[in-house]
């Protein structure tokens, strides 16, 4: 059977090749398809899920990823909410050190439904989407992909946003990942009603790992508790994560307690090759610090879709990479910063001293929900952190000498 028999259309037949073929339907997979839909191209989205399908993530919507789902999905799109805070508490341990309130809504989401109702949309917009089927791996020529059923579709343009173990980056970058850069997350759903404590805002734990944090984030009827730190420095997250819920819920919660990697500071300065271009977690591009991830898999795919267009309107194909490179610079930037100010947030020795500064000093915390909402860089936080040490070093020292 010819190479061309074996291309699927929208029908399942026999078709000319598409423009762009997107591997992944998450939040960068959608929003790369979508985007490139509006413009007027053929896109053929594939993923091995079939939607609804879970994804760990503590489901938080900064003001950052609000903004880009109205610019991508349209201003009338709702995103599904499950909650809205306007304030959060900062632990360590299991001490609160600081509680913020007043701050912009910070809306709380199930990315079981978020994933999907992007999908939805996508497809509203004329996305060609096939669930339950995955891109297995890129032909040489780059111009087909096979897909796991042993199909073959061809494209000008492939985006790989087919997450943190990407076949699309194995097949055209195999090595272009550093993989001690890698988190692992264990998180679980809880249902209210098996826990005795409130939990009305947003809770971030830091000390619940080594190079990492604990959350525990209100939902309607659950709370979505987990922990996530660099694989390299712990050695049983699961077991972190055992011991982090008998703290905070005072069990262990039952049944099976998944885990995923995550990006966490082995990002992608050049993010793709000639007219491959990798998105989201397929490229790294989870924050270092927080390990957010929605937003900047939401802008990535911006940035792809921008790049394939003008390539396309070149008529230069394999320029495409490098366009989204260059686009993907301010990300990039960001990431090489948030990895560099790590150090002073999670670092054993430095840890107990930052969390001090964040106890004695009124703008610290809320400096830091700024820079998730996109208001402020770890460039100024660091400042301003160094700042705070030195104008309120006795006060941060007499703090530590008390948890001490």
């Amino acid at each position: 059977m010819s190479a061309r028999e074996h291309l699927i259309g929208a029908t399942g037949g026999p078709s000319d090749r598409y423009d762009v073929i997107v591997a992944g339907g998450g939040p960068a997979g959608a929003a790369a398809a979508t985007q490139l839909a509006r413009a007027g191209l053929r896109v053929a989205l594939f993923d091995k899920a079939r939607f609804p399908r879970d994804k760990l993530c503590g489901g938080l919507l900064s003001d950052r990823s609000r903004r880009l789902i109205a610019e991508i999905f349209g201003a009338s799109f709702e995103p599904p909410v499950e909650v809205s805070c306007v304030h959060s508490r900062f632990y360590y341990g299991n001490a609160l050190v600081k509680e913020v309130r007043g701050h912009k809504p910070m809306l709380l989401t199930m990315r079981r439904a978020l994933d999907a109702a992007f999908l939805a949309r996508a497809g509203e917009l004329g996305v060609d989407i096939h669930q339950g089927r995955a891109v297995a791996s890129i032909g040489a020529d780059r111009r087909t992909v096979t897909l796991d059923d042993g199909s073959l579709v061809a494209a000008d343009f492939i985006v790989g946003a087919d997450g943190a173990a990407s076949r699309v980056r194995k097949s055209v970058l195999p090595d272009a990942m550093d993989k001690h850069g890698f988190a692992l997350g264990v998180e679980m759903e809880v249902p209210r009603a098996s826990v005795d404590r409130e939990c009305v805002a947003p809770e971030v734990h830091l000390g619940a790992v080594r190079w990492g944090y604990g959350w525990v984030f209100p939902k309607r009827d659950t709370l979505t508790v987990g922990v996530a730190g660099l694989s390299g420095r712990n050695d049983d997250m699961r077991g972190a994560f055992r011991r982090f819920t008998q703290e905070v819920l005072g069990h262990v919660p039952e049944g099976r307690v998944p885990g995923y990697p995550i990006p966490f500071g082995n990002f992608l300065r050049e993010p793709g090759v000639g007219n491959v271009l990798l998105v989201g977690d397929a490229a790294g591009f989870a924050e270092p610090i927080t390990g957010e991830g929605i937003a900047f898999a939401l802008q990535s795919g911006v940035h792809a879709a921008a790049a394939i267009e003008e390539a396309r309107a070149r008529g230069a194909p394999h320029r495409a990479a490098g366009l989204h490179a260059r686009l993907c610079r301010p990300l990039v930037k960001l990431f090489a910063d948030a990895k560099r100010f790590r150090v002073l947030t999670y670092s054993p020795a430095i840890e107990p001293y930052f969390v001090n500064a964040l106890r004695v000093s009124d703008g610290a915390a809320p400096f830091f929900l700024e820079i998730i909402a996109a208001n402020a860089d770890y460039r100024d936080y660091a400042r301003y952190i160094a700042r705070c040490c030195v104008t309120r070093l006795p006060k941060v020292v007499a703090a530590f000498a008390r948890r001490s």
